[in-house]
């Protein structure tokens, strides 16, 4: 019988776990969620091609490394 993982290792199953089951695309309402702006800002930076998105469809999905590289850009702005 194997033994039960120590409270470290647990931890870190956890995160492994946890990177594993965030999503890779999100939907404009989410996206806007993550980023903490509304979702009108979102589509303004859309058209304005400062943050990619995919369109699948009908449905437009934004990349989250597509978030994180505009607040990335927003921060090395300061």
């Amino acid at each position: 019988m194997k033994p039960e993982a120590t409270l470290p290792e647990a931890f870190q199953l956890a995160a492994k776990w946890a990177e594993r089951s965030m999503p890779l695309a999100v939907s404009p309402t989410e996206a806007a969620r993550i980023a903490g702006i509304g979702r009108t800002k979102l589509y303004e930076l859309i058209a304005a091609n400062e943050i990619a998105s995919i369109k699948f469809g009908s449905r437009r999905l934004i990349r989250v490394s597509a978030i994180e590289a505009w607040l990335d850009s927003l921060s090395a702005e300061v």
